[in-house]
C-alpha cells in the first residue's frame, strides 16, 4: 500500500516544481566535477546514484515513477525527481544532462527547501548553510 501512495505522490507533486528546481540550478555556479557513483542522490533516504543505476539496469522500470521503488528514493522533499528522471531518460538511450557535483547539489537542495520546494522527512540529510 505505501509503494501505491509513494508513487502516486512522486507523479503528483514532482511537474509543480520542476521550475524551481531548475531557476535553482541555473543560479548554482557551475563545478567541474560531476556526481560520483557512491554520491547520495535522494538526501532524504540516503539513496546513492549507483543505487538508483542498479536499479534501473537490474529492474528495467517502465516508468520514472518507479524509482520510487528504489529505498524510497524521490518520494521525500522532492529535490531529487528531475535527477532521477536524468538517470532514467539516458537508461532509456535518451540525451541526459550529467548530474552537478556533490556539493552543488547538496547546496542546491538547501536553496529549494528554504524555498518552500519539500520538505525532508526525520532522519534526511540535513539541510546545509547557504
Amino acid at each position: 500500500m505505501m509503494q501505491g501512495s509513494r508513487r502516486t505522490l512522486f507523479r503528483s507533486h514532482c511537474p509543480a516544481f520542476i521550475p524551481l528546481i531548475l531557476n535553482i540550478l541555473l543560479s548554482c555556479p557551475i563545478s567541474a566535477s560531476i556526481m560520483e557513483p557512491n554520491d547520495e542522490l535522494c538526501l532524504c533516504f540516503h539513496v546513492t546514484r549507483r543505487k538508483v543505476e542498479n536499479y534501473i539496469r537490474i529492474e528495467r522500470p517502465q516508468r520514472v515513477g518507479q524509482l520510487a521503488e528504489c529505498y524510497g528514493a524521490g518520494t521525500g522533499c522532492g529535490w531529487c525527481r528531475p535527477f532521477l528522471q536524468r538517470l532514467f531518460d539516458a537508461a532509456q538511450g535518451q540525451a541526459a544532462d550529467e548530474l552537478p557535483s556533490a556539493t552543488d547539489y547538496a547546496k542546491g537542495r538547501t536553496t529549494y527547501v528554504r524555498e518552500g520546494g519539500g520538505t525532508p522527512p526525520p532522519g534526511a540529510t540535513p539541510v546545509g548553510e547557504e
